[in-house]
């Protein structure tokens, strides 16, 4: 029994004795490995940001309206989610990373209006009804082209869940008169949360 105390004092002296040897080691690696995943998430959101100015740059050069538009529409959702956070009803689905994510999704919503012709998208006056209808599937577009760069990240990613919804959806209406669905929603809980 002597042998197996001595045996299991050697193994904890031991053990405290590589504790204190590799522990510097072993901190400096968990540092190094933080300190990378935390690089790495900033170049991510580095990237996500040249992409949505590449795509604004875009839509600016097809139509600079579009352009304006885009980035009022960005400003004004801001301000009406901060608004909207003073009301209870909405304070706890408001936060500030919803915001910060509605603000940087923001700027996709019209991203479709790059498929729609020219003799269209810059047309003065009223669109003919045909017009319209080619207008009108700018949100089918802009959905399927962040659908097609969800599956090139190959993982899901909030900023382009959120913005492909809102490319889809942002013509709906509550009474049933927008696009793309319009009246084939049911009721009003059907509309999109990120539409509403």
């Amino acid at each position: 029994k002597s042998a197996q105390i001595r045996e299991i004092l050697i193994s904890e002296s031991a053990w405290e004795e590589m504790t204190c040897l590799f522990a510097p080691s072993l901190e400096q690696e968990v540092e190094r490995r933080t300190n990378e995943a935390l690089r790495q998430k900033e170049e991510l959101h580095a990237i996500q940001d040249v992409s949505i100015y590449a795509m604004i740059s875009l839509a600016e050069s097809r139509d600079n309206e579009t352009g304006n538009h885009i980035k009022r529409t960005q400003a004004y959702i801001k301000r009406l989610a901060e608004q909207l956070r003073q009301n209870s009803r909405y304070v706890s689905e408001l936060t500030d990373d919803f915001i910060a994510l509605l603000y940087k999704s923001a700027p996709l919503h019209d991203i479709g209006k790059i498929g729609i012709p020219d003799n269209i998208l810059r047309k003065e006056g009223s669109l003919t009804d045909d017009e319209f209808r080619v207008m009108k599937t700018h949100t089918t577009i802009g959905y399927e082209a962040i659908k097609n760069a969800e599956k090139v990240c190959g993982q899901p990613m909030k900023f382009l869940i959120v913005a492909k919804e809102i490319a889809y959806s942002h013509h709906e209406r509550w009474d049933g008169e927008g696009y793309p669905l319009g009246k084939v929603r049911i009721s009003r809980s059907c509309l999109p949360k990120l539409t509403r």
